[in-house]
């Protein structure tokens, strides 16, 4: 078997459609808020609640996250698009207009996700050129009215005929 070249990996891997997520933490030295978009994401255990989310060691906020004590995934909803090409920068964000911070963490949500989970560090792995977190989940919330927004081929993508709350029917 030949060893990948890096561009056929990456459009081998771009193959897999991906959720969208925001990871977000409070820095400890500067006591401000940050996110990163990641969709290396996944759960690990029920027993007890693990999920697994993966950064690369040479990202700048990488190390808040580190030595962070809590963090908050947001799972983003089709229209958060413009939240997800904004974190997958390294830029700064009004907290207070996209999000709310989590009253179990010191980690803030982004308001309009339709998923929230709320973890605490357990470990951290070095793989390659990333490092995966494995995280505790300490909360969870879920809004199953608006649909996911995914990622398929390197671009953003949409599912429809999905079965939301807002489209069932009372039996």
């Amino acid at each position: 078997m030949q060893v990948p070249q890096d561009t056929t990996f990456r459009q081998t891997l771009a193959r897999f459609t991906t959720g969208v997520c925001v990871v977000a933490t409070q820095d400890n030295e500067t006591k401000t808020y940050l996110g990163m978009t990641i969709n290396a994401f996944s759960s690990v255990s029920l027993d007890p609640p693990l999920i697994l989310f993966c950064l690369k060691k040479s990202a700048k906020r990488t190390p808040a996250f580190e030595s962070a004590s809590s963090f908050s995934i947001s799972v983003l909803a089709k229209s958060q698009e413009d939240l997800s090409r904004h974190f997958a920068k390294d830029a700064t964000i009004d907290w207070s207009a996209f999000g709310q911070t989590s009253l179990e963490t010191h980690a803030p949500f982004l308001k309009g996700a339709i998923a929230h989970i709320a973890c605490e560090p357990h470990a951290v792995h070095t793989a390659g050129d990333h490092l995966i977190f494995v995280a505790r989940v300490t909360h969870v919330h879920f809004d199953d009215t608006s649909a996911p927004l995914v990622y398929f081929g390197s671009q953003y993508a949409h599912l429809d005929n999905l079965p939301l709350a807002s489209s069932r029917k009372a039996s």
